[in-house]
This record gives structure tokens, sequence and C-alpha cells, in this order.
């Protein structure tokens, strides 16, 4: 399955959902023959491209780049977000769901949309904003019911 058909997947899936994890959509994907891998991808740079196209004629400057990680901090890929297939296909489609209750809600979990977000309500004007690159940390394999029972490295709890 090309990137272009999971992205619109799971735009399909979220579209009409006010409610949702990324352990549901996931699963979600499963059930549907998306390998754990690619749910996991198609999921988490679809997030940064509804994020960008959330924030997109403030005037802030996103970081052409990510590196992703896996469990153990090893870096797995990195690149130009422009680059890489699934952030690519997810852009392309944005605008196509940016109405949908399922858009907004991913939209408003991606990380660089509550840095923003922070710094707005702090005072910051949004031209003089510039975001660092992505850090993702992706999972090599996602159990069939969609949640992870292993721990990342970088999370304290």
């Amino acid at each position: 399955m090309t990137p272009e058909a999971l992205v619109a997947r799971l735009f399909d899936i979220i579209a009409t959902r006010t409610e949702f994890t990324e352990e549901s959509v996931c699963a979600a994907m499963l059930k549907t023959g998306v390998p754990g891998p690619a749910a996991d991808q198609a999921y988490q740079f679809t997030q940064i491209a509804c994020g960008r196209v959330l924030l997109g004629g403030l005037g802030i400057q996103f970081s052409p780049d990510y590196t992703c990680f896996d469990a153990t901090g090893n870096v797995l890929e990195s690149g130009r977000l422009v680059e890489q297939a699934y952030f690519a296909a997810a852009t392309a489609l944005a605008s196509s769901y940016a109405g949908t209750p399922g858009f907004e809600r991913l939209a408003l979990m991606a990380a660089e949309v509550h840095a923003v977000n922070e710094l707005l309500n702090k005072g910051s004007r949004p031209e003089n904003l510039a975001t660092s690159a992505p850090a993702l940390f992706m999972k090599r394999s996602v159990p069939a019911d969609g949640v992870s029972s292993a721990k990342p490295w970088w999370q304290f709890w």
C-alpha cells in the first residue's frame, strides 16, 4: 500500500471523530491490514503535517528537517520532511480534510502546535518563531491491539 493510500485511510478513520488516541487510530489501521510500523509512521507524519497546516499563514518558520529514533534512542531515519513520503502525502491531502473534527483534533495534538501555542500565550509574535526539527520516536512493531507495552527510554514514568 502506498503512503498516499495509508494517509488517506488514516484521514478516513479520524475525519468524523472528535476523540481518539494514537493507539486507537493505529489499532483501527491494523484491523484494515496496515502493518504496525507503517501505521505508526503514517500517524506521526500526518500529525506534523496537520499541525503545520493549522498554523500555516502565521509566519512561523518551520524546520525543514526531521529525525526518527527507536525506543533505545538510535537514529532510524532523518532527512527533509518534504522528501518523507508520509509527510508529503499528508500535506497533499490535508486541505481536503481541514474542516473535519478529526483533522482539528490531530493537529491540536501535534507537539509543534503545543509549543507555538505556549509561546503565543506568553506574548511571542508568530513571525518571530522558528521551530526545531521534529524528533519522532517510532515503534518498530505494534501489537495486534495497537498498544505497545514497551516503555520508551525517554519516558520517566
